[in-house]
């Protein structure tokens, strides 16, 4: 199940720290603040929320 997402612009330009707005929520209540990719490895996510009854929780990513 899928309760949220971020998209990443086919322009990314790492390493340099870029903002990438907020989640969109699909479910949950999940929100978050401002979401910043520092580096190729580290995803900053300000204040993350999520309700708790989902059936499971993941973040995962898909930088090219």
């Amino acid at each position: 199940m899928f309760f949220g997402g971020v998209d990443i612009p086919s322009d990314f330009d790492a390493p340099k720290p870029q903002s990438l707005g907020q989640i969109t929520s699909f479910g949950h209540d999940v929100s978050s603040g401002d979401i910043t990719v520092l580096t190729d490895r580290t995803i900053s996510i300000k204040n993350l929320k999520y309700d708790g009854a989902g059936p499971g929780e993941q973040i995962l990513s898909d930088l090219l």
